[in-house]
């Protein structure tokens, strides 16, 4: 396991993620607004990580989210 400055790690949004909030420090990702399958059904971004040792190591993974669809009538 890291210790010290290689166990702080900051995440970071991608592009393509404004619908999306990111705690920098936890990496806890939640929605900032209702979606609407009709007007979009995946979201694609990628997800930063980065830890503060000398010299700083970083990883990237992509993030899918898929809009189920729910009768709103």
């Amino acid at each position: 396991e890291d210790s010290g400055k290689n166990a702080d790690i900051v995440y970071q949004l991608g592009p393509n993620a404004s619908f999306f909030d990111l705690d920098r420090k936890t990496g806890v990702l939640t929605a900032s607004r209702v979606f609407d399958r009709e007007e979009q059904e995946r979201f694609i971004f990628t997800v930063t990580a980065r830890d503060n040792g000398t010299p700083p190591l970083q990883s990237q993974a992509a993030v899918i989210v898929t809009v189920l669809d729910e009768n709103d009538n």
